[in-house]
């Protein structure tokens, strides 16, 4: 059980953070990456930098084989780009909220946000 979940306010959109919290996955089993808690399926908007400063911004249920898949060049958009390092991501329990924030982050307000922030220089 978590100590401690609320939502925290994201420009304009909420993001669920959890700190000191145990969770399991929709198998149960100890892959521990399509996490849910309390039958919540996280979200991810998830910002990602190559080498050469090039950046992607995208949104998934399972970051961390998302993330495989760009290095391994599974995806369309960034098999010419990598390899990717994972800069930074927001967690989200609903994924139209998710979405939308990725789509947010992708205009110029989202650009500024980002920078402001200090997660895109």
């Amino acid at each position: 059980m978590p100590t401690r979940r609320n939502e925290v306010k994201v420009g304009c959109y909420k993001a669920l953070r959890l700190s000191k919290f145990l969770l399991k996955n929709t198998t149960g089993k100890a892959d521990k990456s399509a996490w849910v808690y309390d039958n919540y399926i996280f979200y991810y908007v998830y910002f990602l930098i190559n080498q050469n400063n090039n950046h992607y911004i995208g949104c998934t249920n399972n970051l961390k084989d998302r993330l495989k898949r760009h290095n391994n060049r599974e995806v369309q958009a960034t098999k010419c780009k990598g390899p990717w390092k994972l800069k930074s991501y927001f967690i989200f329990n609903n994924q139209h909220t998710a979405f939308e924030f990725e789509q947010y982050l992708k205009t110029g307000l989202g650009r500024n946000f980002m920078k402001n922030h200090n997660i895109w220089k």
